[in-house]
């Protein structure tokens, strides 16, 4: 698993807890990219609907191929998640 994390900052977890969150993480999979992202992030639906061939899993995304997606969708959905995750924590 690839993991690209914002080593300069360390997010508020519970309360006197600080933990090194990830902010995108991907995964190469015999049949599949699996891409994790949160599931709510900022217009994660219509994004999707954008994105290409893909299947989803809870915040998970699984896909066969990157010539099968909109590179530019998938852009904006990681900036939304980043986003979305950096409002949460910090």
């Amino acid at each position: 698993m690839i993991i690209l994390r914002d080593l300069s900052n360390l997010f508020r977890i519970h309360s006197l807890v600080y933990k090194d969150v990830q902010l995108v993480a991907f995964s190469p999979r015999v049949s599949s990219i699996a891409l994790y992202l949160s599931g709510h992030f900022y217009n994660r639906e219509q994004l999707l609907g954008k994105l290409g061939k893909h299947k989803t899993y809870k915040g998970c995304i699984h896909l066969k191929k990157l010539a099968d997606i909109n590179i530019d969708i998938l852009t904006k959905m990681i900036l939304s998640h980043v986003k979305h995750i950096k409002e949460l924590y910090g």
